[in-house]
């Protein structure tokens, strides 16, 4: 990620909401619009609906079952099995 990506991805963090339209980017940074929209659709971060740049929420549900998995196949299973 380059520091002009990184910058954008700082700046659109935040925001309360987590958004700003790409017009809004491209007069905070000096940019074109078109320059904009092509920095962000290389980012993963960030994405883009009609003229606006969002950070999508991310889901912990993944991380917590994983973390729950591996706690009871190390804790509660050996338990189990071993009487």
């Amino acid at each position: 990620m380059t520091l002009l990506q990184s910058s954008l991805l700082h700046t659109i963090k935040a925001q309360r909401d987590n958004m700003m339209t790409i017009d809004e980017l491209a007069e905070k940074y000096a940019l074109h619009p078109e320059h904009v929209k092509s920095l962000v659709e290389r980012m993963d971060v960030l994405a883009i609906k009609g003229n606006v740049v969002y950070a999508p929420k991310q889901s912990f549900l993944l991380p917590i079952l994983g973390v729950a998995g591996l706690f009871s196949a190390i804790v509660i299973l050996p338990q189990l099995i071993g009487g």
